[in-house]
């Protein structure tokens, strides 16, 4: 089984390296720079070969970490931390059909996920969880 969601940090091999060896230098395993680059450049030719099978089969979202470090945590953020909108029809006529349209087009362009709140409500109480006890009482 596939995981669902998986991440790749992009770095150039360079700057990869260059980050390490400043990390490292002070630390006990501290590894040549020889080394370094052929780990890098094995992992970066496994992953290129794995990359394609994850995009077909997960949700791969890939993270430049070249830029620094707070615009990359930033981006990462952005792929873990979900988005709820509620979408809630307005007074006039066509509400209803505009609130699927919004939907939809949340849905087809930006991978949006649709929770109808009604069925998860029943499905709590159902469940008897701590939440649907609170709901029924």
């Amino acid at each position: 089984m596939a995981p669902s969601r998986v991440f790749s940090l992009e770095c150039s091999k360079d700057l990869c390296q260059e980050r390490m060896i400043s990390l490292s230098q002070n630390d006990g395993a501290y590894q040549a720079s020889s080394i370094l680059s052929k780990r890098i450049r094995l992992y970066n030719e496994n992953a290129k070969k794995l990359i394609p099978y994850l995009q077909k089969c997960s949700n791969l979202k890939c993270v430049n970490t070249e830029q620094n470090f707070e615009q990359a945590f930033q981006q990462l953020s952005n792929c873990v931390e979900p988005t709820v909108l509620l979408v809630r029809p307005g007074g006039n006529a066509d509400s209803v059909d505009k609130r699927q349209q919004i939907i939809d087009e949340l849905k087809n362009s930006k991978d949006f996920k649709e929770l109808n709140v009604h069925s998860l409500i029943t499905q709590e109480c159902e469940r008897n969880t701590e939440v649907g006890r609170q709901i029924s009482a």
